[in-house]
Order: C-alpha cells, then structure tokens, then sequence
C-alpha cells in the first residue's frame, strides 16, 4: 500500500493549499531543522488589511533576537510583547461581525490564550496546525525532521525523509517543480504527486468578494464552514500522481 508524504516548514496559521497537502497525505513532516527563511510565512500570516480588503498585509510572531543562522526549531518567541492578544483581536475585527456564530471561536480563543505556554515558534505554529485539522475532523500522523538525522539537502533530503518514514509518493507544491529533480525520487522508487491548489484557487474563488487566495485558513474556514472546507479539498481534481 502506498504512503503518502508531505514536507513543510511549520508556519504559522498556513494558507489553505497547505492544509490540502495535509489533508491529502499520510504523514506529514514538519520542516524544523532547516535554518528560516526571513522571507517566508514561518513567523507571519497573511490576513486582510481592516482598511482595504481586497488588500492584505500580515501578522507575525515576535521572536527573540537570534542568529541569522539559527535553525527554525531553535527560534523562540517573544513573549514580552502582548502579540497574542493583539493577533487574536485582529481576528475578530476582520471576521467576528459576518461569522460571530461560528464555533471556532471558542477553539481560537483558547488556543491564543494558552500560546505563552509555548516557548518556540515551531512548537507553537505545530500546535496551531494540529489542532486546526482536528476541527476539521481529521487527523494525521506528523513528525519533525529534526528527529529523524536528515544528512542530504534539497532532493536528496526529501527522498532520504521518505525513506526514513517508510514514504512512497511525495506530495509536492507547484513550486517544487521549479527546482525538484525527479531523478533523484526516480532512483529511490518513490513517485511524486505535484499540486497546484493555488491555480485551482484562482479559477475556483471559494468567495464572491475581496478574494485572495494566499490568506490563511480561517479566512476559508469562517467563509466555508468545516464541511464546506473539506468540500473543496474534495473538489480539487487537477492532482494527478506521476512515476518520476
């Protein structure tokens, strides 16, 4: 029988192609022992700006002062700025008023209160991850690189990742293709399976104004519900896998 992996940093509040790799995977390996890239979504998330929401601007986590090589599992947060709260209240000023209803406020509500429990990012955005597919009503098996003695990079260290988990497709994201050689997947057997949700989002809007489609999963969720969500995860039929 197959299995299917996902590989990823552990962002925070990720966008909804992200938990489409999760969704669609068997196991899925939470990127933490690779150094962050400052220009990615490991510390921030995009929302819509309160101003202009056909526009969007981010929310990030505080981190203390760290080395620019630092790994992302090393990262810690800080919790001298009242960031929680701040994120949290954010939140319902964008969504409260169309969506105050929805159960998932109580879930978010605790989850920001309990987050100074938390001493690093990855710990904090794997909890944040874990416990939004669960009130998706799925789970998965996850597990941090940084436990498995990953040696190679680039290919080679997703292919040595598959390995180690006992993978045999790799579910991959459109931007994979650009710099992924598939001979390297090919000579360890695994097949590769390339997604662009990102595309499918662009032809398929799941709302009828101010839609963009790099925001984060609440802004599907408070608009989708959770049946709705999973529904459009079903939806996304252009996946096909592909023998490397």
């Amino acid at each position: 029988m197959e299995k299917k992996v996902a590989i990823h940093q552990p962002n925070y509040l990720p966008w909804p192609g992200y938990f489409y790799k999760l969704w669609l995977s068997d196991s899925f390996v939470f990127l933490n022992h690779v150094k962050l890239n400052k220009q990615g979504l490991t510390r921030r998330t995009f929302i819509p700006k309160l101003s202009a929401l056909n526009e969007k601007t981010y929310l990030t986590v505080p981190l203390i002062k760290h080395p620019d090589n630092s790994i992302i599992k090393d990262l810690k947060i800080d919790h001298s700025k009242d960031w929680s709260t701040q994120h949290f209240d954010k939140l319902k000023q964008l969504y409260y008023r169309a969506h105050a209803t929805s159960p998932l406020w109580d879930h978010l509500a605790y989850w920001y209160k309990t987050s100074s429990q938390f001493e690093y990012l990855a710990e904090w955005n794997e909890y944040l991850i874990k416990e939004l597919i669960l009130y998706l009503g799925f789970d998965r098996n996850t597990v941090n690189s940084s436990t498995l003695q990953i040696a190679g990079v680039k290919d080679e260290m997703h292919t040595e990742i598959l390995s180690k988990i006992g993978g045999s497709v790799y579910i991959s994201g459109a931007s994979g293709t650009v710099y992924r050689q598939d001979s390297s997947f090919a000579n360890s057997g695994i097949k590769v399976v390339d997604t662009d949700f990102l595309s499918f989002m662009k032809k398929h809007p799941y709302k009828t104004t101010d839609f963009q489609p790099g925001l984060n999963i609440l802004d599907m969720i408070f608009t989708l519900g959770k049946a709705g969500t999973i529904s459009y995860f079903e939806n996304y039929n252009e996946v096909k896998p592909k023998l490397c």
